[in-house]
């Protein structure tokens, strides 16, 4: 008979792994996200609404406070043709 407690080991394993696979696949579609939603505005000359600052907030601390970030977002917002 086989041991039960290797087999739960994997269960949980790859519950997981694909926890930590949705995690990292929602952060990078809000990461990416600023691009698109950075050109809409820009291009509709109206000023986005404070919901939408809010939930950008993250973002705009970590490009006003990490370098590498405020380079690949400058990077990022002008392959959509706007800036932050």
């Amino acid at each position: 008979m086989a041991d039960e407690s290797t087999a739960a080991p994997t269960r949980n394993s790859s519950g997981l792994m694909s926890a930590v696979l949705w995690f990292g696949l929602i952060f990078a579609v809000y990461v990416l996200s600023i691009g698109p939603v950075a050109r809409f505005y820009d291009r509709s000359k109206r000023p986005p609404p404070q919901a939408l600052k809010t939930f950008y907030a993250p973002l705009g601390a970590t490009y006003e406070n990490f370098r590498p970030a405020k380079v690949f977002f400058d990077w990022y917002a002008h392959l959509w043709g706007t800036h932050l």
